[in-house]
């Protein structure tokens, strides 16, 4: 959905500038793999790029300060090639997963839009029993959803069998969630 959601900003306005974002360089990996998928054409920005198979032409045709949409991890944003971009739009995928602190760095003057996708029933942001005990492990999407804020349950798992899906559905999502399983 972070995709499509993005997609569809794309052709609302075409000169804006996207930071699309995960915690992991696998999450950022996917999310640009996944817009790719949709003709979405962007920049990745990673620490290591040992991780990916692009080829160098695609490489090359790179470009942090002038492409409208840039791939990254949420740390990548505070480095010396992005530091200094503006962009109005974050879209975060893994949100539930990244500590509040992660986020405060993202909340720039210029930031107007940020999305955060992910699923609070799942993996918390992992820390030190000691961060534990002061919160570090909530996120900033659990604290919005803690304050109100409007949040939309994505209720269709295509992944899992109707049966290992049902003990979570049960107990996490108030029998909320829909299988499309197509095994």
């Amino acid at each position: 959905k972070l995709i499509e959601t993005l997609s569809k900003l794309i052709k609302k306005n075409k000169k804006e500038k996207f930071f699309i974002c995960a915690a992991s360089n696998i999450g950022t990996i996917n999310l640009y793999n996944r817009a790719k998928s949709f003709n979405i054409n962007g920049t990745l920005v990673l620490s290591n790029y040992k991780l990916i198979n692009v080829d160098e032409e695609e490489k090359n045709n790179w470009n942090p300060k002038t492409d409208n949409v840039v791939f990254g991890t949420i740390s990548m944003r505070y480095s010396n090639i992005l530091n200094n971009q503006q962009f109005k739009t974050i879209l975060i995928d893994e949100a539930a997963q990244c500590q509040e602190s992660w986020m405060w760095g993202l909340l720039r003057y210029e930031v107007r839009n940020i999305y955060l996708a992910g699923d609070p029933h799942q993996l918390q942001a992992v820390v030190s029993k000691e961060g534990t005990k002061y919160f570090h492990n909530r996120s900033f999407m659990t604290r919005l959803m803690d304050l109100g804020y409007p949040s939309t349950l994505l209720n269709t798992q295509r992944r899992m069998h109707p049966e290992i899906a049902k003990f979570s559905n049960q107990h996490f999502y108030e029998n909320k969630l829909l299988t499309e399983y197509s095994g």
